[in-house]
């Protein structure tokens, strides 16, 4: 047979020669190791990322301490970290002049929970000897609240609306003691109250400016929902929101809203960061006409108005500045206008001596239907109008008297003096 000449395979000519297939090998590996390489840098990389994020503790710096931490973090291997216990002031104020320790915030760039807050469990632990019952009895009813220590020698802090009226006040402590307390002051328009109770050694909150407090940022409430059986009960939720105007006494007073859960009985108790700090006090829950309410909607009036309000009263007994008729007023019923043929308006059921409304000719069993000719049927509709002047300001007032309208200029005084 004629002998083939071998013909060079197909793949032999795609593939190239022996130094082609020498290259492709090297660039192969190259490329392998560039690969392996770059994994074993990202991994350092996201290791030392997440190493330092997981050393990161918060510095709390007290209101003028020239020492400053950028972003208000330090690392857990640096010497300087401080305690609370470290930060509070060397010379404490003397009692008639007490002012509730505020502390500043974390910088707002800095975490506001992880390593650096406490647990849940922490801040129970570290807040509940702060906080109290508080049981008022009044000639008709009793009513249960929850307070806050202010101090070690026996200031407390609670709503106005808790012990309003009352002719007896208790508060038991998270030790099961039970003393009576003296009222020291209050003031309506914020809803703050403060107590005194004689004793020793007590455990003050520690308090928290709120000046970089967010929407989002973790709370707690302690109290005693529903009265003292469930006392010192703690619920968790968020900031909702912050200066929120809601009207108390016909006065707009800025607020911190929060879902965590409240309930009648909870006011006056504190609304706690995660750092264990008090930035409010619990005062009211919203409530609707029927009978599911409104769930996951609190308010707390914030540190920033109680700590001039609480200065104000430990130095005088009571917050001066309010402007005040002087007059006590009720609402009229329905039955009432109809039977005997009245206008829609306010009872003067009582006029506080030295005041200019007496003075200018006002008497019991007038009806005051405008004040500055705005119509009035409800006692906050007159305290939102003369909330809105100065101690020494002129208002008219129109008073229904014998089937007949009368108009009285009068001058508004402080309340403090009726």
């Amino acid at each position: 047979m004629d002998k083939k000449k071998t013909q060079p395979c197909e793949c032999a000519a795609l593939s190239g020669g022996k130094g082609d297939r020498i290259a492709r090998r090297l660039t192969t590996l190259a490329v392998l190791a560039v690969l392996v390489i770059g994994a074993i840098l990202a991994d350092g990389i996201a290791m030392r990322y997440f190493n330092q994020s997981e050393n990161t503790v918060i510095i709390r710096v007290q209101p003028g301490d020239s020492q400053q931490h950028p972003g208000g973090v330090l690392q857990q291997n640096t010497p300087e970290t401080q305690s609370a216990d470290e930060a509070a002031p060397s010379d404490a104020a003397p009692p008639d002049a007490l002012q509730p320790e505020i502390t500043t915030a974390p910088e707002s760039d800095a975490p506001t929970y992880g390593s650096a807050a406490l647990s849940l469990k922490q801040i129970y632990q570290q807040s509940i000897p702060s906080v109290v019952t508080i049981t008022a009895a009044g000639s008709y009813a009793t009513a249960v609240g929850t307070g806050i220590v202010l101090s070690d020698d026996g200031y407390l802090l609670t709503n106005n609306h808790v012990i309003e009226g009352a002719d007896a006040i208790t508060v038991l402590f998270s030790d099961d003691t039970t003393m009576t307390a003296d009222v020291v002051g209050t003031d309506a328009m914020t809803d703050v109250a403060v107590l005194w109770v004689d004793a020793q050694n007590l455990t003050p909150a520690d308090f928290c400016q709120t000046d970089s407090l967010q929407v989002g940022d973790q709370v707690v409430a302690i109290g005693n929902p529903l009265g003292a059986e469930l006392r010192g009960t703690m619920t968790q939720g968020i900031v909702s929101a912050i200066n929120r105007d809601i009207e108390i006494e016909g006065r707009s007073v800025p607020v911190i809203q929060t879902d965590a859960a409240l309930n009648e009985g909870n006011s006056g108790g504190p609304l706690i960061n995660l750092y264990g700090q008090v930035v409010g006090m619990n005062t009211m829950k919203i409530s609707t006409y029927n009978s599911d309410g409104v769930e996951g909607i609190g308010f707390a009036v914030p540190v920033s108005v109680i700590q001039p309000v609480v200065v104000e009263i430990m130095d005088k007994g009571y917050v001066s500045g309010r402007p005040a008729l002087g007059l006590t007023l009720s609402a009229l019923s329905m039955a009432a206008r109809v039977y005997y043929h009245l206008p829609d308006g306010l009872y003067v059921s009582a006029i506080s001596e030295g005041s200019d409304a007496g003075a200018q000719g006002l008497v019991v069993g007038d009806i005051i239907i405008s004040v500055n000719a705005s119509g009035v049927s409800t006692v906050p509709a007159v305290n939102a109008i003369v909330n809105g002047f100065q101690v020494g300001d002129a208002v008219t007032l129109t008073v229904y008297r014998g089937g007949k309208l009368y108009n009285f200029t009068v001058t508004l005084g402080d309340a403090a003096n009726f």
